[in-house]
């Protein structure tokens, strides 16, 4: 029996892919659930070998300008945003604490191999300010873009992770939680044409999301503190208001 709690996709949920092709599936776990996961072992050999490194991305949220740059990943300086660059490779993001994410996916029209970029993004940046958010607007509709051309019609897929949520004395913290999703799921739903689920709710008691996604298997793992209670249950964006009612906890 599986210690983590995984997505359960239904079909109309994935209605706009083709029979064939594999939706975007998500693994929510503590590190102790996980274990020896090889994909854990992958992101610290990752961290300490700069041949690892050529073949998965670590899209660094803290990592300097000329780091991000180097990489093609698209920012707006050093814990901004950023966006990784479009390709065949695995991914991991880590400390996403405040911070949501996004990972879109597709077939690759001329090699048949699937292809990605994921996000990691703070709303206290892109909320506060009409051009913040409009950079991180502008650079999430051009990878996205760019992803629909390369791609097979009826591959694309998405998903959206991250954030916390605490009680009603900390209304910023909820706000900008609701604000960033609806932020992701308007922009990746106008390109894509599907609205994307959000695969885990918010934190409810603070500390940080890890996440791993496996380029080849569409398989995105989700390491956090404590698994087990509603908001580590997918949401549609469009229940989000009557979700929220059971993210609360005593403080």
């Amino acid at each position: 029996m599986e210690q983590y709690k995984t997505e359960q996709i239904k079909k109309k949920e994935a209605y706009y892919l083709r029979p064939d092709i594999k939706p975007i599936m998500a693994c929510v776990g503590t590190c102790r659930d996980f274990g020896d996961s090889p994909h854990l072992k992958e992101i610290h050999r990752v961290q300490n070998d700069t041949d690892a490194a050529e073949k998965i991305d670590n899209v660094d949220f803290y990592a300097d300008k000329k780091d991000m740059d180097a990489k093609n990943f698209k920012h707006h300086g050093k814990m901004t945003y950023v966006v990784s660059d479009i390709n065949n490779k695995d991914k991991f993001s880590q400390e996403f604490k405040d911070c949501t994410g996004l990972v879109v996916a597709g077939r690759d029209k001329k090699t048949g191999e699937n292809i990605s970029f994921l996000t990691h993004q703070d709303p206290h940046y892109f909320l506060n300010g009409i051009e913040n958010k409009n950079k991180l607007r502008e650079d999430l509709r051009e990878r996205i873009r760019a992803l629909k051309e390369r791609c097979e019609e009826g591959t694309l897929d998405a998903r959206i992770f991250g954030g916390n949520y605490f009680g009603e004395d900390k209304m910023e913290y909820r706000e900008n939680y609701l604000n960033s999703i609806k932020f992701l799921s308007s922009e990746t739903s106008s390109a894509l044409g599907f609205e994307p689920v959000v695969v885990v709710g918010p934190k409810n008691i603070g500390g940080q999301d890890d996440v791993f996604y496996d380029n080849e298997h569409r398989r995105l793992y989700i390491v956090r503190p404590v698994v087990g209670d509603a908001t580590t249950n997918p949401v549609s964006p469009e229940n989000m208001e009557e979700e929220q009612k059971k993210w609360f906890v005593d403080e």
